[in-house]
């Protein structure tokens, strides 16, 4: 839709420019090859100089079947048939130049046209050839218009093939984004829970650090006691052994004194 809104804007500036320009076909000398000046038909168009040049191209390659050859800033058609110039075959030579330094949309197009030998018609002496090629040259803005407005439809088609490009760009990105948005999302509801969970967890390992912590007073306590128990039961029993000990040595004392006794017992008895 939006395409074709825009050919019709062109094709309606297209009149609008056509009906306010006069295409005036002049005849007469005009510069030739080797500072030479042939008899010539000259008329100025609007279009750009390179495209009115593609222009004639085209239809001379279409309309004759060659390929131009250019020489000294002419293109050259040598022996060819052009049937909406002539029923016979001639020579033809044609050059585009632009209308002023200042001015890129208008050209000069200066037709050459010769029976053969360097004989270069006039309106006398070829009126039929010259009056066609008159209507040829009138005829080409046209098809320079034509051919201007198909090349900014090329262009613009590429602009909106561009911006399309990009739209489907930015509408992927925003799907990425989108989808990349709700696993953040998601991440962070998870990320909640797993910080609730590792507040949980800590606690729970502080606790059991706090009963481990507990469980090593009271095992150190508890060794204490046993080590102070056992060098009390060590202590006493040492004691105990001294005692028995002591007990021992009196004994063996008055048994000696026993003896004595019993054998000062059994001396006096003697007396």
């Amino acid at each position: 839709m939006k395409l074709t809104h825009l050919l019709t804007t062109l094709l309606s500036l297209a009149v609008l420019s056509f009906s306010g320009w006069a295409q005036d076909v002049s005849e007469g000398n005009q510069s030739f090859m080797k500072k030479e000046t042939k008899n010539a038909l000259s008329i100025v168009l609007r279009g750009q100089s390179k495209n009115v040049s593609a222009v004639l191209d085209q239809k001379f390659k279409l309309a004759t079947g060659s390929k131009a050859k250019v020489k000294s800033g002419l293109k050259m058609y040598e022996g060819v048939h052009h049937a909406d110039l002539s029923s016979n075959r001639m020579d033809v030579y044609y050059k585009v130049d632009r209308v002023g330094k200042s001015d890129k949309n208008s050209s000069r197009i200066t037709l050459f046209m010769s029976s053969g030998n360097m004989n270069f018609m006039t309106s006398e002496t070829f009126p039929e050839e010259m009056a066609n090629a008159t209507d040829f040259l009138q005829g080409l803005e046209y098809d320079v218009k034509i051919y201007e407005m198909e090349l900014a439809i090329e262009d613009q088609e590429k602009v909106i093939a561009k911006a399309i490009k990009e739209q489907e760009k930015l509408e992927k990105d925003s799907v990425n984004l989108e989808q990349k948005l709700a696993e953040t999302l998601q991440a962070i509801e998870d990320n909640k829970v797993a910080r609730a969970t590792q507040i949980q967890t800590i606690q729970s390992e502080e606790g059991n650090l706090n009963e481990f912590r507990t469980k090593l007073e009271a095992t150190k306590t508890e060794s204490f006691d046993a080590a102070v128990a056992r060098r009390a039961a060590r202590d006493g029993s040492a004691e105990v052994s001294r005692i028995g000990e002591i007990k021992d040595e009196g004994a063996e004392e008055k048994t000696e004194e026993e003896k004595k006794t019993e054998e000062g017992g059994e001396g006096g008895n003697n007396n």
